[in-house]
């Protein structure tokens, strides 16, 4: 697939290494990730850069532990895998195995077509106009599963209509890490909000609080969950990337080759 392909200079910058799943552990407001694994022993350290615009990766430890002033939301990629290490034929056929996946559980379930995807649950939260979420999905612990993705990501087309570009998945909870199951490939991400940004139940938000005021409704986090993205579209940066940024026109493109190639 073209898009693995594309992401094995992407994952030369990564390390090779195992990830085990750890538990969900509550983070405090703050935005550090200094948590133990839960059999008390310290968590290995993973590799962390910021993210548009993009900067060199330097040690997890390093990433500040307050929010910034500005912007109001950065990004940062992390992963257990350090700069310059390629993927292994292993982790290329795990990441071809898991967009295989996630195109079948799309068409099986019919989320390709927006409606059926609203009526199965996934519904647009606050202040995001592309990642459509199933708060079920989100609350019943289950990571990486195709047919129970956190997020649906639909995007606007022509005549109002939109069109199913990808699965986000997230962590089991917040100190969770995202398990990368095709190695460096499957880099995860956080976003750090200067502001708080106000959940129910660690996963559900409910929207952020007013500067330097608490939540009205919910708990307040600076650190989101991990989140992964799994791309059903060819994406420039391959089909894990992190941006969200798709202009229309290339997106029309990559459509319009998923209908050639897979006739949805």
């Amino acid at each position: 697939m073209d898009g693995i392909d594309g992401m094995t200079g992407f994952a030369s910058r990564t390390r090779l290494g195992t990830l085990a799943m750890v538990s969900a552990l509550a983070v405090a407001a703050g935005c550090g990730d200094r948590q133990q694994d839960t059999d008390g022993a310290p968590r290995a350290e993973r590799y962390a850069r910021r993210v548009q615009p993009i900067e060199s990766w330097i040690p997890e430890s390093e990433v500040p532990e307050a929010p910034q002033e500005f912007p109001a939301m950065v990004m940062w990629e992390v992963s257990e895998y350090a700069p310059g290490t390629q993927p292994t034929p292993e982790h290329e056929q795990a990441a071809r195995d898991l967009v295989e996946r996630c195109h079948e559980s799309a068409l099986r379930h019919g989320w390709n077509v927006y409606e059926k995807g609203l009526a199965d649950g996934f519904e647009k939260p606050p202040r995001d106009p592309r990642h459509y979420r199933n708060e079920a999905f989100l609350l019943d612990g289950v990571v990486l599963d195709p047919d129970r993705p956190e997020y649906l990501m639909y995007y606007p087309i022509a005549d109002g209509k939109y069109a199913l570009a990808g699965f986000m998945f997230l962590a089991a909870g917040r100190g969770a890490r995202g398990p990368q199951i095709a190695g460096p490939l499957t880099v995860w991400h956080f976003h750090v909000w200067r502001d708080q940004q106000c959940a129910l139940n660690e996963m559900i938000s409910v929207g952020f609080a007013a500067p330097g005021e608490q939540c009205e409704q919910g708990v307040g986090y600076h650190r989101s969950v991990e989140m992964m993205h799994v791309w059903l579209v060819d994406h420039p940066q391959g089909p894990f990337a992190t941006p969200m940024n798709f202009p229309r026109r290339l997106l029309a493109d990559a459509l319009e080759k998923r209908m050639r190639e897979r006739g949805y």
